[in-house]
C-alpha cells in the first residue's frame, strides 16, 4: 500500500519543489481528495521514511518538499 501512496505523491510533485500547502492543493485539484488527517504529519512521515525530501525555502517561507525519480524504486 505504501508503494501506491508514493506513486500518487510522485504524480503530485513531479519535478517541482512544493510547500505542504501546495501539495495539499494539488491533491485536491488532481484527485478531488482531501487528507482526513493532519496533512503536515503525513508529509513528515513520508519524509522520515525517506520518500520525500525537504529543505528550508526562504522564497516560500517554509519547507520546500520534493521527490527524486529514484525515490520511486
Amino acid at each position: 500500500m505504501l508503494a501506491d501512496v508514493v506513486k500518487y505523491v510522485w504524480m503530485v510533485f513531479g519535478e517541482d519543489r512544493l510547500t505542504t500547502r501546495e501539495v495539499e492543493h494539488r491533491l485536491e485539484s488532481l484527485f478531488d481528495y482531501h487528507c482526513p488527517d493532519d496533512f503536515a504529519k503525513t508529509m513528515t512521515k513520508l519524509k522520515l521514511a525517506g520518500y520525500v525530501k525537504g529543505e528550508v525555502s526562504i522564497e516560500k517561507g517554509g519547507w520546500g518538499l520534493y521527490m527524486l525519480p529514484e525515490d520511486l524504486a
